[in-house]
């Protein structure tokens, strides 16, 4: 399934205009301009959105230093930047699988990305908290993660070039707390 707008070109435009936007207040913020020069050798790996209630909650970009296996965090509030965490390590798993984010390969937004989500929506099972995750692995893909208030989670894998769905799958928290959770 694709969830690609009709007008793409348009689309791709707009997607691109946000999160070059995005990381261009990052890099050009005195905290990353003073991190930057410490650790010259890094790559942006990742962007991390939370939504509550369809409201945009927190912005993190991550970026990964190769040569020693960790990573650092940027959180964005409206227009201030701050280094949230420095150097943290990477878990053996991450280290093979981390790759350079291209944000110039994504035209399915953020926006599509929730949206998607949100279709997914029973009636029964109303979503209404939502974690995003922004990676290149290897292609660029969008990790949604929705809760509901009836302990519903749904994991939603999405090739950020293309809208199409790629791995899709609801859970319930309580059975975990039963024994039958994945």
């Amino acid at each position: 399934t694709s969830f690609r707008n009709c007008k793409m070109k348009l689309r791709r435009r707009d997607c691109l205009m946000i999160l070059t936007n995005l990381i261009t207040s990052v890099i050009t913020s005195p905290a990353f301009q003073e991190w930057k020069t410490r650790y010259p050798s890094t790559f942006l790996s990742s962007i991390f959105l939370t939504y509550d209630n369809n409201q945009q909650r927190e912005v993190q970009v991550s970026y990964v230093h190769p040569e020693n296996n960790t990573v650092s965090t940027f959180t964005v509030h409206g227009t201030n930047v701050i280094l949230s965490s420095e150097r943290q390590p990477l878990v053996q798993q991450q280290i093979r699988s981390v790759k350079e984010l291209y944000v110039d390969k994504v035209t399915f937004s953020s926006d599509d990305a929730l949206a998607a989500a949100q279709e997914r929506d029973t009636g029964v099972d109303h979503f209404t908290r939502f974690i995003l995750l922004l990676e290149n692995n290897p292609e660029p893909v969008w990790r949604v993660t929705a809760f509901s208030d009836t302990f519903t989670i749904l994991h939603l894998s999405l090739h950020a070039e293309t809208g199409d769905v790629l791995e899709e799958k609801i859970t319930n928290v309580m059975a975990f707390r039963q024994g039958r959770g994945q």
